[in-house]
């Protein structure tokens, strides 16, 4: 619902405005004392301009900082630096509610120069113009704490002006944000969690996080107010994918696809399904949980004990297969821990994909191949598949070993 004032035309208003102004100028500023005493006047006459009236009456605090540090040895500012805004208003004269706050908010946008002489040349003072442009400012909302401490601040300068107003100390002064004209939305106090410490909202529903310009507690239940515009945006940006979870998700479902495969050619071969291959069958059916439930590629590279054998040939090539799984497999595992230990770069990107890609690898690996696709046609065929030479040794000596315990 949208908040509309119960009294279109009232007096004794208290307001807070909290922005900061960009300063630019063709020569640099030395004074930063002076250059705050002319930018109250400026942005007082400013306002009062936009506002059609004089806003000096309605002054109850202003405080101003300069953030900048000195760029050489003759103190002499840079032509660009920030200026930090907290201004405190009290109408105590009858005015269009909704239209003054509504100018108040198009603040926030505006631009304007004037010409003053503020710039430093050959260690002369000029007369030069100075740009102004207004924009939102989130430290500015802290100045009044922030001021106590300003001896601290040897590279920042400190403006207060502050005007006793009779009987503005009794009213609430609101702070000037966008949710004085929106449509707004209530969320439990169950749905949120506020960082009191830097005056954020976070929403973990959508995983999105709103600063102290978007929200407020409501005087009763403690519930949190929200414009509507505002949580739309939360939930597109919660159901939207990004290019990236796309690209993961085509390449998840062909890993999944191809460990399906994978396994289900084990379980048609028998031929397949030696040590090394009940090796393979046992990773393809976790991974291909891991990435389906979770979503998410983790398989643990282990190196299997050795079965003794009497050839030496045999356990050759059983290490060979080992060596294959555990690059194939733990080549991700290594990237995924060095990854752990770097911020989001496009090598994360990199890493997720390798990850995502597994069983594509384990695919092309164990099942693209001579050895494979002659198993495939003679199943196709009917055509008797002759075992290979390994395979055939294994058999040779299982064979003999039954005939000499039957002749014992």
């Amino acid at each position: 619902m949208r908040r509309i004032p119960l009294l279109p035309y009232t007096a004794n208003l208290g307001y807070t405005l909290t922005f900061g102004v960009d300063v630019q100028s063709k020569a640099p500023i030395k004074d930063l004392r002076f250059l705050l005493q002319v930018m109250k006047l400026e942005i007082l006459n400013q306002l009062g301009k936009h506002l059609n009236r004089s806003m000096f009456p309605f002054l109850e605090m202003l405080i101003m900082k300069v953030n900048n540090t000195y760029s050489s040895k003759e103190n002499i500012i840079g032509s660009y630096l920030h200026i930090s805004v907290f201004l405190k208003l009290f109408v105590n004269v009858v005015v269009n509610r909704d239209e003054f706050e509504t100018k108040l908010l198009q603040f926030h946008y505006q631009e304007f120069l004037f010409k003053r002489f503020l710039c430093s040349r050959l260690n002369t003072t000029i007369n030069c113009i100075v740009k102004c442009r207004v924009k939102s400012d989130n430290g500015s909302l802290y100045l009044p704490i922030d001021l106590p401490f300003r001896r601290f601040h040897t590279t920042k300068y400190y403006l207060k002006t502050k005007n006793e107003i009779p009987g503005s100390k009794k009213y609430i002064h609101s702070h000037i944000s966008s949710l004085l004209k929106c449509s707004q939305i209530e969320l439990d106090k169950t749905e949120v969690i506020i960082d009191e410490s830097k005056n954020l909202l976070r929403v973990p529903q959508y995983s999105t996080v709103s600063d102290y310009y978007n929200f407020y507690f409501t005087s009763s239940d403690r519930n949190v107010r929200i414009c509507l515009n505002t949580f739309k945006s939360m939930m597109v940006s919660s159901s939207e994918m990004s290019v990236l979870q796309i690209i993961m998700l085509i390449f998840t479902t062909l890993s999944l696809l191809c460990l399906f495969l994978t396994f289900m050619t084990y379980c048609m071969f028998e031929q397949l399904r030696t040590l090394p291959g009940k090796n393979n069958m046992c990773l393809v059916v976790a991974l291909f949980f891991a990435m389906a439930v979770l979503e998410f590629a983790h398989s643990i590279a282990t190196t299997p004990k050795l079965k003794s054998y009497d050839s030496f040939r045999h356990n050759s090539v059983n290490l060979a297969v080992y060596i294959k799984l555990f690059t194939i497999t733990g080549s991700s595992w290594v990237l995924q821990i060095i990854d752990s230990f770097l911020p989001l770069s496009p090598f994360s990107v990199i890493v997720s994909l390798l990850n995502a890609m597994q069983g594509i690898y384990i695919f092309v690996a164990y099942i693209c191949n001579k050895r494979v696709f002659i198993l495939y046609r003679s199943l196709i065929c009917n055509k008797h598949v002759i075992r290979s030479d390994s395979e055939s040794r294994t058999v040779t000596q299982t064979t003999s070993l039954t005939s000499t315990k039957l002749l014992k």
